[in-house]
C-alpha cells in the first residue's frame, strides 16, 4: 500500500463504482444539455435574459466556446430530433463518440443501430478509425484561375481557389474572410437565425440563403432587376424545399387555393414549428 491509499476512506470497488456510476450520468447529461442549448437559441430565450446575441450569452453564463455549443446542438438535434433516439439507446457511448457520429450524411435509420453498436465497443480512437475508413475520401485541389473585377473583365492576375470534392461527389469552393470580433459576432447571430428558419447546420448553405435575401431585398424596378428577383425566388425555394406562388389578390383562383390549404393543413405544416417549439420547452 503506498502512502497516499491510507488517506482515502473509500475502497477500491467503491470508487470504482462511483466513477462508473457519474460517468452514466455524464452520458445522459449532455443530451438534456443539448436540448435545452438548442431550445434556449430556437426560441430566443437568450434575448429575455438580457443577453443580445447567442454567441455572448454561450461564453458568459455556460461558459462554452461556439464549436462546442454547436456540437452538443447537433447531437440532440441529429440522434434525438432527427433519429428518434432516446438518453438510454445512447447509454455508455458518451459525447465524443455521439459527436463523432453525427458527422453529416453518415448516420441514418438504416444503419444508426450498427454504428451505436460499434460506439459502444470501440474506444473513441477506433470508432473514428471505423467511422473515417467507412465514408468515401474527400479530395481537396488548388486551382489557379483568372483574376476578373467586379464587370466580369480579366485583370491580368491569376487567383488560386481551393476545391473540395466531398464524400457525396459534390464540389465546393473555400472562401476566407477576415472578420473584427464586432464583425464576426454579426455574422454568427445571421448564420444562427439563418439555420433556425432553414434547420440546416451547413454554414456554406447558410451563407447563401443571407446574400440570396439581401439581393432579393435591395431590387429595383428595372425589368432585369425582376429577372433577377425570379432568380432569387428560385434559390429560395430550393433552399427551403417549398413553391412560391404569385396570385392576383381576390381573385377565384386564390380563394379556391386558400380554402384548400386551410381544409388540409397536414399538407402544408401549418403551425407545426410552434407546435414543436411548445413540445421542446414542456419536455
Amino acid at each position: 500500500m503506498s502512502k497516499d491509499q491510507g488517506k482515502f476512506k473509500k475502497s477500491a470497488e467503491d470508487i470504482r463504482k462511483d466513477i462508473k456510476d457519474r460517468a452514466e450520468r455524464i452520458d445522459q447529461e449532455y443530451l438534456h444539455l443539448g436540448k435545452d442549448l438548442y431550445v434556449a437559441k430556437h426560441c430566443e430565450h437568450y434575448l429575455k435574459w438580457g443577453f443580445t446575441t447567442w454567441r455572448g450569452y454561450i461564453g458568459s453564463e455556460p461558459g462554452l466556446s461556439v464549436k462546442k455549443d454547436e456540437r452538443l446542438r447537433k447531437v440532440w438535434k441529429t440522434l434525438v430530433k432527427g433519429l428518434g433516439l432516446t438518453p438510454k439507446d445512447l447509454h455508455s457511448i458518451g459525447f465524443s463518440k455521439a459527436s463523432l457520429l453525427c458527422l453529416d450524411g453518415f448516420l441514418t435509420r438504416g444503419n444508426m443501430n450498427e454504428w451505436l453498436e460499434k460506439g459502444r465497443t470501440n474506444s473513441f480512437r477506433d470508432l473514428k478509425a471505423l467511422v473515417f475508413k467507412s465514408r468515401k475520401p474527400m479530395t481537396t485541389r488548388i486551382e489557379e484561375r483568372d483574376e476578373e473585377d467586379d464587370e466580369g473583365k480579366p485583370t491580368g492576375k491569376k487567383v488560386k481557389v481551393k476545391v473540395v470534392t466531398t464524400t457525396s461527389g459534390d464540389e465546393f469552393e473555400s472562401i476566407s474572410f477576415s472578420l473584427a470580433e464586432d464583425q464576426r459576432e454579426i455574422v454568427e447571430e445571421a448564420l444562427g437565425k439563418a439555420e433556425l428558419i432553414a434547420e440546416s447546420g451547413k454554414r456554406g448553405h447558410l451563407l447563401s440563403l443571407i446574400c440570396t435575401d439581401f439581393l432579393a431585398g435591395n431590387l429595383g424596378t428595372d425589368p432585369k432587376e425582376r429577372a433577377r428577383l425570379k432568380f432569387h425566388l428560385r434559390n429560395l425555394e430550393e433552399g427551403f424545399k417549398v413553391k412560391i406562388m404569385a396570385l392576383p389578390q381576390g381573385d377565384e383562383a386564390t380563394n379556391a387555393i386558400s380554402d384548400f390549404v386551410a381544409s388540409r393543413p397536414d399538407l402544408f405544416n401549418l403551425g407545426g414549428d410552434e407546435a414543436d417549439d411548445e413540445e421542446d420547452e414542456d419536455e
